[in-house]
């Protein structure tokens, strides 16, 4: 009978030893992988926020390019530059005076 209590007993050292040998394999790998989690969620929130920002940024300038276009629309309608003529000295000639070929506009000397 002491025998079998004495085997049993060494099975169960074996055994705790076995624990501990694998306590020291799985705490570093799990120690590993909370850290690289902890970064990849670090990483995923900061890109998250750099990904927010440019949505922002290209909403406005969207929002200016859409002004700029309306505001050249504007400007180069006809409306506005038959607006624009009287200001720029073009009027309508109240007389018009026709040259004949045979006249000398310019002479050289």
């Amino acid at each position: 009978m002491k025998q079998k209590f004495i085997r049993i007993h060494s099975v169960n050292k074996d055994s705790k030893n076995r624990s501990k040998k694998w306590l020291f394999i799985v705490w570093p790998a799990l120690a590993v992988f909370v850290v690289l989690k902890v970064f990849i969620t670090i990483k995923t929130v900061s890109s998250e926020a750099e990904l927010s920002y440019l949505e922002k940024e290209i909403e406005d300038l969207q929002k200016v390019n859409f002004s700029l276009e309306d505001d050249l629309a504007n400007a180069s309608s006809l409306t506005e530059i038959e607006n624009k003529k009287e200001e720029l000295g073009f009027v309508k000639p109240t007389s018009v005076v026709y040259l004949s070929s045979e006249e000398t506009v310019a002479q050289v000397h």
